[in-house]
């Protein structure tokens, strides 16, 4: 209402919100839903990869359905900026039910540090762990030439990706993630495969990024390397940290050429008590 202060705004929120206690849980939940989402928005289905309590990658991709919140580079997501969620009455009933909903997404490393201060402020009236699920694209701020650059299969005496700063913009969003609660989901995008996978492994487990409930989207379509599966497998084994029992049945010219193309990381042995190693 036009001239209407912060108090009587709040206050008339606070009194029609608190109404949804009257109907039913379902006709509730309804009500919720329309005032956190807006007109006509539908949920977006996503496909992820991830690996299983047995260390061993699902052969079949899960399929998720989220809400989207586009959260900004400073942190600010459509959620906390709606009237209803600075409303603490209802606060704890309205975020249990619409945060597992919803899929919060990142275009820069800078977003999840200040998000997860809002998220903390504004949900810590909540006695129950929420169901956060976040996902962000580790190419998000890459040139258009810089992602076919990164992309490409071409050989080099170094490692894939320090002609661009791989490490840097992949520990980037590492570390941003970890100020997130430990229950987070993480759905993790690659624009292509970083084939540095000693580095990535190295970067997973120095930043804690493992420690999170972690999922994969990869490139898809007609264009896919001839590989496409064992860099997925590849990828998955050097984040998460299992073992890829695919490397053993690799030949020796085959190793060799995924080494000339920057590959890394290759003959992973896991020790039961000391540190995992990787040996290009």
């Amino acid at each position: 209402m036009q001239g209407e202060s912060p108090a009587a705004k709040r206050a008339r929120i606070t009194d029609s919100s608190t109404e949804y206690h009257r109907f039913p849980a379902e006709i509730g939940n309804q009500l919720y839903q329309c005032v956190a989402f807006p007109d006509g928005v539908e949920k977006d289905e996503r496909r992820y990869k991830s690996v299983g309590p047995d260390g061993v990658i699902s052969q079949t991709d899960s399929v998720q359905s989220f809400y989207i919140d586009a959260v900004t580079h400073d942190g600010k997501s459509q959620l906390f900026k709606k009237d209803i969620a600075n409303v603490k009455e209802i606060a704890e009933e309205l975020f249990s039910l619409v945060v597992p909903w919803i899929l919060f997404v990142f275009d820069s490393p800078s977003g999840p540090r200040r998000f997860g201060e809002f998220f903390a402020a504004h949900t810590s009236v909540c006695k129950q762990i929420l169901s956060l699920h976040i996902e962000f694209d580790f190419g998000a701020e890459m040139e258009a030439s810089t992602r076919i650059m990164f992309a490409s299969w071409t050989e080099t005496e170094l490692p894939h990706g320090r002609d661009i700063n791989a490490h840097d913009i992949f520990e980037e969003w590492m570390h941003a993630v970890q100020s997130l609660p430990d229950s987070t989901h993480v759905h993790l995008v690659f624009p292509c495969f970083w084939r540095d996978f000693r580095s990535l492994h190295g970067l997973s487990e120095k930043t804690g990024l493992r420690k999170y409930q972690i999922t994969f989207r990869f490139p898809e379509g007609p264009s896919r390397h001839t590989d496409h599966d064992f860099l997925i497998a590849q990828t998955m084994a050097a984040i998460t940290g299992i073992e890829d029992t695919q490397q053993a049945a690799i030949s020796k010219a085959r190793r060799e050429d995924f080494v000339k193309h920057g590959c890394t990381g290759f003959n992973y042995r896991r020790r039961p008590v000391s540190p995992a190693r990787w040996q290009a």
